[in-house]
């Protein structure tokens, strides 16, 4: 086979390979792990992981965003609270 010809199956097998591997990233459904979905309200929403079983539970919903300066979340695997320095004077 001459050049010509071999550059052209390349350039032909890159180009194929490029549109399955692009086809597979794009898609309509959400990527959901074991078929599980994530509970959902409003665009904001505070919710619980349940780690051995993977099931995601909503807790709070709403449509503005959660942010405070007193919430700390404890990533220890405890319950989230107050920082006591934003709870002093009530």
């Amino acid at each position: 086979m001459n050049k010509c010809k071999i550059f052209s199956v390349l350039l032909g097998m890159t180009i194929v390979i490029s549109m399955l591997l692009a086809a597979g990233c794009i898609g309509d459904k959400a990527a959901t792990s074991g078929g599980k979905q994530v509970p959902r309200k409003g665009p904001w929403g505070i919710y619980e992981l349940d780690i051995a079983t993977q099931d995601v539970k909503l807790i709070y919903s709403t449509s503005k965003e959660i942010f405070t300066p007193a919430l700390r979340l404890n990533n220890g695997g405890g319950q989230a609270g107050m920082r006591p320095e934003s709870c002093q004077g009530r």
